[in-house]
């Protein structure tokens, strides 16, 4: 057997014995938040670094992130933001490495979990949760997604004018916001998008509370931009 073999083999080995390992430990409910973390960002940076023989492992990376019941309903305080970027940062590296080959269920998974942490308190990790939208909305917008769509406009619109936060911290989660959206608006079915956002924007425009008028106009502008490059 030639030497490249014998190296390929052992290559092979070691990453299905870490591969093991890492899962093993991320689907482990009883580990702490910090170690399940860590033993997905192992996985992550082999699959960056060019790990070939890890990409084989990506499919139970999928399951065992569908399978987390701490991703299915997730806490997305502020405590939990290492956690939460940690499995923002693998997902991202599956769209990157395997866009189009998802197990079963797992698209339906990111749109619940990525809407949940758009939505979440914590604005660092709902600006990594709105870039992910910004990034990927053309493969998270599907049909499926559909009855969801009306409550991501509503958070993203809520996000653009923020005003509870430092200036650098709103300047950036709100220019996160309008990235996301435009996204989400090129992705999403002309008629749809325009019956979903036309609902809102009238509630809005009408109502007595500033900030929502002020969401509102700066989605509208975001909107139009976004319509006017669609049909270009």
């Amino acid at each position: 057997m030639s030497l490249y073999l014998l190296v390929k083999m052992d290559v092979e080995r070691a990453a299905k014995e870490l591969a093991s390992q890492c899962l093993s430990k991320f689907s482990d409910a009883e580990a702490s938040l910090d170690t399940r973390s860590f033993s997905l960002s192992i996985i992550v940076s082999q699959i960056l670094n060019g790990n070939s023989a890890m990409l084989g492992y990506v499919p139970e990376m999928m399951q065992c992130l569908k399978d987390s019941s701490f991703l299915i309903q997730p806490d997305t305080g502020s405590k939990t933001r290492e956690f939460h970027q940690q499995v923002t940062a693998a997902v991202t590296a599956i769209f990157d490495v395997s866009p189009d080959n998802f197990v079963d269920g797992f698209r339906e998974f990111l749109q619940h979990y990525l809407l949940q942490l758009v939505s979440c308190e914590d604005l660092e990790t709902a600006s990594l949760a709105c870039e992910f939208w910004a990034l990927h909305a053309d493969i998270l917008m599907t049909s499926v997604f559909e009855p969801q769509l009306q409550k991501l406009i509503t958070v993203l619109m809520d996000l653009m004018c923020r005003k509870d936060v430092e200036r650098y911290s709103f300047e950036a989660i709100c220019d996160q916001a309008e990235w996301a959206f435009e996204s989400v608006v090129d992705a999403c079915p002309c008629k749809l998008m325009c019956k979903t956002f036309g609902r809102l924007l009238e509630t809005r425009i009408k109502s007595d509370l500033w900030p929502e008028k002020e969401a509102a106009i700066i989605a509208l502008g975001v909107f139009v931009d976004a319509s006017d490059s669609g049909q270009q």
